[in-house]
């Protein structure tokens, strides 16, 4: 909880994952190009007791599944929390690719 210790500005978290893909590219294609894999930092601060920031700086290979020559993918998650009362908050996202495999619109 970064509201009771006055020395911790910013929390940092890395996450990294792997999946595997199990739907066939076409007939002969091999395991290599079924792997994913994701790594991603959040980067959060909480401003005071109701307001908090987050930012994901994040990578993630192989993210065009039906291109077996996709290149990784990097996207920066920025996302923010108010507290409107003890149990209730809300809560907003946008997650912008910034190179890489392109979707019509970026997250929210």
């Amino acid at each position: 909880d970064q509201s009771r210790t006055p020395a911790s500005h910013l929390s940092c978290t890395l996450h990294a994952g792997g999946s595997l893909v199990t739907e066939r590219q076409s007939p002969g294609s091999d395991w290599s190009g079924r792997f994913r894999l994701s790594a991603l930092v959040s980067l959060s601060r909480q401003i005071n007791e109701r307001l908090s920031f987050l930012a994901v700086p994040a990578f993630s290979s192989n993210t065009n599944f039906w291109n077996p020559s996709s290149e990784g993918t990097f996207s920066l998650g920025l996302g923010g929390r108010i507290l409107v009362h003890d149990d209730i908050s809300l809560v907003g996202e946008w997650v912008p690719v910034l190179a890489g495999y392109k979707n019509v619109v970026d997250g929210w």
